[in-house]
């Protein structure tokens, strides 16, 4: 990572003994190819999670706080990620730098919760609201023609500063095929075609997942629960949902997202 972060962007941290240390000087540069972007800032934390993608937060000038996702080079995700510059119900994307060696994407930094944290501090909260702004998120991504592949929780960010608002993000599985028999997703969120067929709609992928979502909203639980992959698995193929006592709208709209034969599904799309 420290080889990669080198020809990506020099500038941005020193090394020592193979270590990454915050370079707080007052100003440095991005360069990608033809691309140069000088920020006068200083850098916030920097955060080195599992996955090996370093996060850091900084201020610019007038345009407030930004956060820069650093990580390996992946095609699909920078392919996504351009067309998703100023996209409502999708988190701000700033900048966009990327070579053979790694990308970097400057995004606005959101200081408030993602969806799983906000449900866990007990707010008050309007189930209509959220539900109309999942839709919005899911709705508003395939209309580019574009599948996240990873709708949970923790990819929908709160945002407050407009009045309240729900943006997805986290485009790293994202692809614009519509179908792919590439074996990948959290666990929970998974629909039962992705373990009988060889290759998955992702349009009704996205849309089991999100009635996932909505039944954890309402529910503070997942439909299938299990304490192995193996139980898990075996309790989405099989396992009936049980609807506890909930108004019937979200009854119907759960009843229909959640359907395990995907040609039933509820897919809802803008004209």
């Amino acid at each position: 990572m420290v080889f990669l972060l080198k020809k990506c962007c020099p500038s941005f941290f020193l090394f020592r003994n193979n270590t990454i240390i915050p370079n707080i000087n007052n100003k440095f540069m991005i360069t990608s190819y033809k691309k140069k972007w000088n920020i006068s800032n200083t850098i916030f934390y920097v955060n080195y999670d599992r996955s090996k993608i370093i996060y850091f937060c900084y201020r610019q000038n007038r345009d407030g706080i930004y956060l820069a996702k650093i990580s390996k080079y992946k095609k699909n995700e920078m392919d996504v990620i351009k067309k998703l510059k100023n996209m409502n119900y999708i988190i701000q994307i700033k900048d966009l730098f990327y070579n053979e060696h790694g990308s970097i994407i400057i995004m606005k930094y959101y200081p408030n919760l993602d969806l799983q944290k906000y449900l866990s501090m007990s707010y008050n909260y309007s189930l209509d609201i959220i539900i109309f702004n999942l839709l919005q998120c899911i709705i508003s991504l395939h209309k580019m023609k574009i599948y996240h592949r990873d709708i949970k929780l923790e990819n929908f960010i709160i945002d407050h500063e407009y009045g309240f608002k729900v943006l997805l993000s986290d485009f790293e599985m994202a692809t614009e095929n519509l179908r792919l028999n590439n074996k990948q997703g959290s666990l929970y969120y998974l629909p039962p075609e992705y373990f009988t067929n060889k290759c998955v709609d992702n349009k009704k992928r996205d849309f089991w997942a999100l009635g996932v979502v909505i039944y954890f909203l309402i529910y503070k639980d997942f439909p299938f629960n299990g304490e192995s992959y193996t139980e898990i698995k075996y309790n989405i193929l099989n396992q009936k949902i049980k609807y506890k006592k909930v108004n019937n709208k979200y009854k119907i709209l759960l009843i229909n997202l959640l359907k395990k034969n995907p040609e039933k599904r509820l897919i809802i799309e803008l004209k």
